[in-house]
């Protein structure tokens, strides 16, 4: 329940958080499929050169993305072969480590936006009596 609580959540990162030339990376075998695809139209001599064109830019989107997903499953696979269910430690670890410095940064963020907002929201509620 745990997975698929983590790729529901996965899903809707790429859903609600747009960014520009951003790859969802939960559909791979469709991303598998049009890199594919592109590189035939790179390398057929029919196709034209906006085509070319734009099959190059899609590839130069989505192979990072599949590349990184490949080495992943082939480390997981390796380090599942080798330790066992213990080989989830190191993802978990890594995972908790990105969220704890994720969160720190966004409380600096939002830290400075109230220094540069002129203090706190107290502050600034304040009734003039109370002052």
């Amino acid at each position: 329940m745990l997975g698929a609580a983590a790729m529901g959540v996965q899903n809707a990162r790429d859903r609600l958080i747009s960014r520009q030339g951003h790859v969802p990376n939960t559909v791979k075998a469709e991303h598998v499929t049009q890199i594919v695809l592109d590189l035939f139209e790179l390398l057929s001599p029919a196709s034209s050169s906006d085509t070319k064109t734009t099959s190059r830019e899609r590839l130069e989107r989505t192979v990072p993305a599949v590349s990184s997903f490949a080495c992943g499953a082939v480390g997981g696979a390796i380090g599942y072969a080798n330790v066992g269910f213990w080989a989830l430690l190191l993802p978990v670890l890594a995972l908790l480590w990105l969220t704890f410095n994720a969160s720190r940064r966004q409380q600096g963020v939002t830290a400075s936006q109230t220094l540069m907002d002129g203090g706190s929201e107290q502050s600034r509620t304040a009734s003039p009596a109370g002052r």
